[in-house]
């Protein structure tokens, strides 16, 4: 029976097993099904190992079962709690001696043979070449070791550390000597951008913590898609055409395929989700958002020789276009008719007491627009995607809708038909309210 190891090779793992608890969470052991009770065990002792300080254990009234549970109040926390799943990778003997004896020999740059000598040599290690070699490799994509190619050699030589690079960029020096500016706004960084986990590491190495800054809307687990996003991000850099395997909650067996080339990361400022824009070139000719939370792997695919390269700029100012009919991220609606619908909803507004409505819908209403029609009265009209997506923020306004219509439109703009089913959803749910507070 293998032993219970705290530490695990893969990120997938941690991120199925955070999510397990934070996102989809509050499980018993009887919630785990198709999983054995060992391995719920395991994982809820990884968890809470690793994030101790913030797990809950409830006891349900109804059952007696204990529920176990992340409890994160974001807008006190100075950090984010969820960057220690970043530090659980596992490691070996080899990998701990290789690490820092590497990093001493490659002060200058060397090859793998010579390194393997020099361990020898030096330090009395006796290790196969091909073993140095993929450490090697594997510290110069942690961007630990830069490769440099001379000729037919391959050499490898230890990158600049954080305050070497203060120290010997002309522009940033002036920082090295006063540390406190910089570390106030590494502080800021790694609460709220992507990669934040960079400033946390930067902020642990200098023994920094912050007692500045705090997020009133922050989003913590999001922190665990940050290097599918790397892989994204360094695919959007060089225009690749990539593959990303998606599946709903992260489930294996509902996986799908979905080849694009990515242009760009949306960033929802309401809910924290991110989603990146791929460009189906080859097959539909068209735009696709993907949720990068349910994103499970990425790679990039080589083009074959004679294909000529995509023109990106060209794809970029398509999406640019394509933006002002969006609502939310889809591009297409499952509703069959024009690739438009436009939304037409007449409100009762009083002008003397409630110009604030009238604000807000220039505010909120993005590419729509407001017309007075009558003393009180307006029109709201705009032409999107998806107006399923707007139903959300249509159903705010409640009680001052006059009557509401959706139709489909040509490229023109020219209404074609109307559209009930999209009506019908919208009084459904105000018949739904009604039935249930009995009006």
């Amino acid at each position: 029976m293998s032993e219970f190891q705290e530490l695990i090779k893969k990120f997938d793992k941690c991120r199925d097993y955070v999510r397990d608890f934070y996102i989809y969470g509050f499980k018993s052991r009887n919630d785990f099904t198709g999983k054995s009770t060992r391995t719920y065990d395991d994982e809820r002792r990884r968890i809470v190992d690793w994030l101790g300080e913030i797990v809950c254990e409830d006891i349900s009234d109804a059952t007696s079962e204990k529920n176990l549970s992340l409890q994160i109040s974001a807008n006190l926390l100075g950090t984010n709690p969820l960057y220690k799943v970043w530090q659980t990778k596992s490691f070996t003997d080899n990998d701990a001696i290789l690490y820092f004896h590497l990093l001493e020999l490659a002060e200058d740059k060397h090859t793998v043979d010579e390194l393997t000598d020099e361990l020898g040599e030096r330090f009395g290690l006796i290790f196969d070449s091909q073993i140095v070699r993929r450490k090697c490799k594997e510290l110069a994509e942690e961007g630990i070791f830069l490769e440099i190619k001379e000729g037919r050699a391959l050499y490898y030589v230890r990158n600049i550390t954080f305050n070497e690079m203060l120290q010997d960029n002309e522009e940033l020096k002036n920082l090295y000597d006063d540390p406190e500016r910089l570390f106030d706004a590494i502080c800021f960084f790694h609460l709220w951008y992507s990669f934040g986990f960079a400033g946390y590491t930067i902020m642990e190495n200098e023994n920094v913590s912050n007692d500045i800054f705090r997020v009133k809307h922050s989003f913590p687990s999001f922190c665990l898609d940050d290097e599918v996003l790397y892989r994204i991000m360094e695919g959007i850099r060089i225009g690749a055409k990539m593959k990303l395997i998606t599946a709903p909650n992260l489930k294996r067996d509902l996986e799908s395929e979905n080849v694009g080339i990515p242009i760009k990361i949306f960033f929802s400022s309401r809910t924290g989700r991110r989603f990146v824009v791929i460009y189906d070139a080859d097959r539909y000719k068209r735009f696709s958002a993907i949720r990068l939370d349910q994103v499970k792997d990425v790679t990039i695919i080589k083009p074959d020789k004679d294909q000529p390269a995509y023109d990106i700029e060209k794809i970029r100012g398509s999406l640019d276009k394509n933006l002002g009919y969006m609502w939310n991220v889809s591009f297409s609606s499952d509703i069959r008719g024009s690739h438009y619908q436009k939304v037409e909803m007449k409100l009762h507004i009083d002008e003397r007491r409630e110009k604030y409505i009238i604000n807000r819908i220039h505010k909120e209403g993005k590419t729509g627009t407001l017309t007075k029609i009558a003393d009180n009265t307006y029109m709201y009209e705009i032409v999107v995607f998806d107006a399923r997506e707007m139903m959300p923020w249509l159903r705010t306004f409640i009680g001052r809708i006059e009557d509401i219509r959706f139709f489909f439109v040509d490229q023109e703009m020219e209404k074609l038909k109307e559209v009930p089913k999209l009506r019908d959803t919208f009084i459904y749910d105000i018949e739904k309210l009604y039935r249930m507070y009995d009006i």
